[in-house]
């Protein structure tokens, strides 16, 4: 029987210049929270460095330009009330203006001539994507407002596109979708550390991210990297990569790294296989082995977290050996 004793509470909506009193106000916390965009209209991972409040395209302002980290231009207009001819107007402008990817227009209300006009644009645009999506705030009881951002003209198979744009596969952009996860949560964990992200592939055989440290005067590449393999079994790679010209020297470093981590690395790893040597025709890899192919947020969770331990343990002793 089902228990109707339960007690629930009603989603309210509430009137956007409640929380927010002006668009600009409601821009600057778009920039600041800009990764509300993957979670709602299921975008790429953003560059959380590219995001950019009012910029000037010709002589007028952008209310935010952004790229993703494979690197697609996003341009975003933001209008409260229904949705207006001087605001798609607007759009355009700046879309052209920064030869925009993305195109993402927000308003309150979207009305149907408008709605018309993005689709119209999605089906004659086939190299650009366009968004409109209604902005709305919520709250439960007494509890803090929340924002949620409603698509309501989104690209003709968008997903689809989005594969096809890359040459992914259906298992590939599922790869694509949970990296970027993976991506974001990292980013998170190691603010403070002078990494940038420097690629990210995809293939039949792996998925990878890697980051570059970039203070210091190596002599050579310094890779941090998370992996995913489909054979032997599926596993993900969690490694430090050393690249320079010079094989023994590659080696060698990596040997005296080792060396000094050792001990951590087999304390805080236990549960995993770690390996090390050289790899390749020339390079030298760190690696801890993680066997698993869950792809949920949980497991995104997990992985960022080994991942970021993996790189405060291994990435300060790997910049002092390879600047000797």
């Amino acid at each position: 029987m089902t228990d109707v004793s339960v007690n629930l509470s009603t989603l309210r909506a509430v009137p956007i210049r409640k929380v927010f009193k002006t668009e600009d106000a409601f821009s600057d916390w778009l920039a600041n929270n800009i990764r509300i965009l993957e979670k709602c209209l299921n975008l790429p991972a953003i560059n959380d460095e590219s995001v950019h409040r009012e910029k000037q395209v010709g002589a007028f302002s952008a209310d935010i330009v952004t790229r993703t980290v494979d690197g697609q231009d996003v341009v975003i207009e933001n209008q409260f009330g229904g949705s207006d001819h001087d605001h798609l107007g607007k759009t355009l402008t700046y879309a052209a203006g920064v030869d925009a990817d993305i195109i993402i227009w927000l308003v309150e209300n979207a009305r149907w001539e408008h709605r018309s006009v993005v689709n119209w644009l999605n089906e004659h645009s086939p190299d650009k994507f366009f968004f409109l999506a209604e902005i709305k705030v919520y709250r439960i009881d007494k509890s803090l407002p929340a924002v949620d951002l409603r698509p309501v003209e989104v690209p003709n198979e968008w997903e689809k596109m989005l594969r096809e744009k890359f040459s992914m596969t259906s298992d590939a952009y599922e790869l694509y979708m949970f990296f970027s996860e993976i991506n974001k949560r990292l980013e998170n964990k190691l603010q403070g550390y002078e990494i940038k992200p420097a690629g990210k592939s995809s293939g039949k055989s792996e998925y990878y991210i890697f980051y570059t440290l970039k203070s210091g005067k190596y002599r050579g590449q310094i890779h941090f990297e998370v992996l995913f393999y489909h054979r032997p079994q599926p596993h993900f790679v969690i490694a430090l990569h050393l690249e320079t010209p010079e094989e023994e020297y590659n080696v060698r470093s990596e040997e005296r790294i080792f060396s000094q981590i050792r001990k951590r690395l087999e304390d805080e790893f236990r549960d995993f296989k770690i390996k090390h040597g050289k790899w390749g025709r020339k390079w030298a890899r760190i690696q801890i082995e993680v066997n698993d192919d869950q792809k949920t947020n949980e497991n995104a969770e997990e992985i960022a977290e080994l991942a970021a331990r993996f790189f405060k343990i291994v990435c300060p002793v790997a910049e002092r050996v390879f600047t000797e």
